[in-house]
């Protein structure tokens, strides 16, 4: 009885407060290497002594329409050891996100690269010190490690892209 109290009290406390993120790691799980030349370069890295980046460069072999292609992100919460889905899933055609500026990403993202998610033509594209963008995150969120899983994949189904994003959100403390 004491347990269930303690562990119901904790979870209220957790879903209540403002959190800080710790973004461990990025990992660049799959690319389709037929769309992209062979001198990609993905690298997360630690930006200062409290914040991480992301810096990609690489070269675009064909053209792309963001119309033939589907953007997922799929959010897993670290429970027993082992990264178990919260039935958090997004599926957005990747031109309509783009355009419609959601989550503020496109615009976002374009002060750290040239990144495009309509008319992708082939080509050069970038990200520099790239760093998210927190304000457009949930206010609350329930204290423990995540792993974000996003991909962009052909409408087919056909994966383009993949990557995990792994972080923990822990209790901010106010001075």
């Amino acid at each position: 009885m004491l347990l269930r109290f303690t562990v119901l009290f904790v979870a209220c406390l957790a879903a209540g407060r403002e959190y800080a993120l710790d973004y461990d790691r990025l990992e660049l799980v799959y690319y389709d290497k037929s769309l992209v030349a062979k001198d990609a370069y993905f690298l997360f890295r630690k930006y200062n002594r409290t914040n991480h980046c992301l810096n990609v460069s690489f070269i675009l072999l064909k053209d792309l329409d963001g119309n033939d292609t589907m953007f997922t992100t799929t959010v897993f919460k670290l429970l027993s050891n082992t990264y178990k889905p919260m039935g958090y899933k997004l599926k957005f055609n990747v031109c309509k996100y783009w355009k419609k500026n959601i989550y503020g990403t496109s615009k976002h993202l374009s002060k750290f690269g040239n990144l495009e998610g309509c008319d992708i033509k082939k080509g050069h594209y970038y990200l520099y010190n790239y760093m998210p963008d927190e304000s457009n995150f949930p206010k609350y969120v329930p204290l423990g490690s995540y792993m974000a899983e996003m991909g962009v994949a052909w409408n087919s189904g056909k994966p383009i892209l993949k990557f995990q994003w792994y972080t923990t959100a822990k209790f901010m403390l106010r001075s």
